[in-house]
């Protein structure tokens, strides 16, 4: 059976519908026996183990959709969960939220998730790691600071915004990058009313590794980043910021890769980045196929004035 993964949404579902023969009696008359039934074989098994894992991050979409990267494996046995030193009833109540998400993505539980404290971060350099705080209880903000796109705590909060929407987008840029929202501009603001930010980026332990942080300068703003991982679609990018009920995606820098492709579809990807590729690509091909085409001719008219 063929299964066109390629084109599967992230919470897409396999159905397998049975359709009988009618029993023949005549030339006009079919009947349809009401003791038939169909079953799947028990033993039957689904293959995936040609299908590519291959993705641009950070990506807080899939994040939102699935719980990618943490859900790769189902029972969550690459993935840290780093609380803060005195986590609040939020924060636990928050964690409880999003680890209901991922099985809802796995349909699993999470029994080989690590929960640990800030201290004991170099234990989880070969894993996932979901950071989660509220207030300043939370040693990672400061050990990571050069990392992430917000700073500042409580009522005093700056972002780094893109300014992509105020630029052109270069098509024909030979550089890939250039029209990622990348952050450029940056803001600092007073509030008192609570706001949530969500980031991702790659983990500082080890490469090709992916950290996500939701912090909150209040507690109560917990329970409306678990609100919009659940209802808002405006969950993309790599920076997030969660006031109340109005998310807003600032940021949406990709710069690193996880998982791999086959040599063919790899060749189609850059080319899909890049479209100097795509007609250097033609271009050669266009002289190789001119070239045989012309040796061919040749030969053909040679042996044809030898013959003569």
């Amino acid at each position: 059976m063929y299964l066109p993964l390629t084109s599967a949404a992230l919470q897409s579902r396999l159905q397998l519908r049975y359709m009988f023969d009618y029993l023949k009696q005549g030339e006009c008359d079919d009947i349809i026996i009401d003791n038939m039934r169909g079953s799947i074989d028990p033993e039957s098994t689904l293959d995936f183990s040609g299908y590519d894992h291959f993705m641009a991050m950070p990506n807080l979409g899939v994040f939102k959709d699935s719980g990618f990267p943490f859900t790769r494996l189902a029972d969550l046995s690459q993935t840290a969960v780093v609380l803060a030193d005195q986590p609040s009833p939020e924060d636990v109540s928050a964690y409880l939220n999003v680890l209901g998400r991922f099985g809802e993505s796995t349909g699993y539980p999470a029994t080989g998730v690590t929960v640990m404290q800030a201290a004991q971060i170099a234990s989880a350099a070969d894993k996932d790691i979901l950071v989660m705080s509220s207030g300043t209880d939370q040693p990672l903000l400061k050990q990571w600071a050069d990392r992430l796109p917000t700073s500042g705590n409580g009522q005093q909060q700056g972002f780094e915004l893109s300014d992509l929407s105020f630029r052109l987008r270069e098509w024909m840029s030979p550089d890939p990058d250039e029209n990622q929202r990348r952050a450029r501009v940056a803001m600092a603001f007073s509030s008192d009313a609570r706001s949530t930010f969500l980031t991702g980026f790659e983990s500082p332990l080890q490469k090709g590794r992916s950290v996500v942080l939701i912090s909150s300068g209040q507690p109560g703003g917990m329970s409306d980043v678990t609100r919009a991982l659940s209802s808002s679609d405006k969950v993309q990018g790599s920076l997030v910021v969660v006031r109340g009920d109005s998310v807003e995606a600032l940021v949406a820098e990709q710069n690193y890769y996880v998982g791999d492709l086959g040599p063919l579809k790899y060749v189609q990807w850059l080319m899909s980045r890049n479209v100097l590729w795509l007609l250097l690509a033609v271009v050669v091909g266009v002289v190789l196929v001119t070239g045989v085409a012309y040796l061919t001719l040749r030969s053909l008219a040679k042996r044809r004035l030898e013959h003569e």
